[in-house]
């Protein structure tokens, strides 16, 4: 789905320049995955991995995050025109 994202975007005369995610989660933790994480992305957005930044937080044990009944995932990305 990513990918597909990323092609609409360059059709439209756009590429993605920086992403910023954060990962919302009582368990697991994101720590042992992030390098990886990283890189996925990176390569799903034809970026260098220098451009994706992967944080993990918790919920405070509060909510439907906090009972561990799923996670959150918040990302933000900027978009340059292609020249």
């Amino acid at each position: 789905m990513l990918e597909a994202a990323v092609s609409r975007l360059a059709g439209a005369g756009y590429k993605v320049g920086q992403v910023d995610v954060s990962v919302i989660s009582e368990a697991p933790r994101l720590s042992p995955h992030r390098e990886k994480i990283r890189a996925r992305l990176a390569t799903a957005l034809g970026i260098d991995s220098a451009s994706v930044s992967v944080k993990g937080k918790t919920n405070e044990g509060m909510g439907w995050i906090g009972r561990k009944e799923g996670l959150a995932c918040i990302a933000v990305a900027t978009l340059k025109g292609n020249q």
